[in-house]
């Protein structure tokens, strides 16, 4: 910031602020400087600043979002500047209208659903059982292969 590069500082501040651990301060004063920048007259750092509280706060989320509210606020910032882009999709024929339509796509949430994290927390259960019956059945005290006349047939 001292050397006029605030494209460059918003990288840093993001990369802070993503290296979450709570109740640490290094993420919240990253996250008031990045808040700092989106009130920027410069269209582009603004929105910048916006993306990258929105990728910091992304990049933390796990069962709870720490970030929530600031997720929220840059959703609607970068709707809001993205709205008013003349160079952005043209999606809607007034700026309300082209705001709502990056709203609606930026408030996504991708992560996969409850039933696709219970199918794979079941399937690494079974592996790991798999594994566990393989070297109960198969490998002999001292570690070597038990081996097995094959059935007649």
């Amino acid at each position: 910031m001292t050397r006029g590069q605030r494209l460059d500082a918003i990288g840093s501040f993001e990369t802070a602020a993503r290296w979450y651990l709570p109740f640490a301060p290094h993420v919240d004063e990253a996250y008031d400087r990045l808040r700092a920048l989106t009130t920027s007259e410069d269209p582009a750092v603004a929105i910048a600043a916006w993306r990258g509280i929105r990728g910091a706060a992304r990049a933390t989320r796990t069962l709870w979002t720490p970030h929530a509210d600031d997720l929220e606020a840059a959703d609607r910032g970068i709707a809001e500047l993205s709205a008013r882009d003349p160079q952005a999709a043209m999606t809607g024929d007034t700026t309300r209208e082209r705001e709502a339509w990056y709203q609606a796509r930026l408030s996504r949430d991708p992560r996969p659903g409850t039933g696709a994290v219970v199918l794979a927390c079941v399937g690494v259960l079974l592996w790991v059982g798999g594994a566990i019956a393989l070297v109960r059945r198969g490998v002999d005290r001292a570690g070597g292969l038990l081996r097995r006349p094959s059935p007649p047939g």
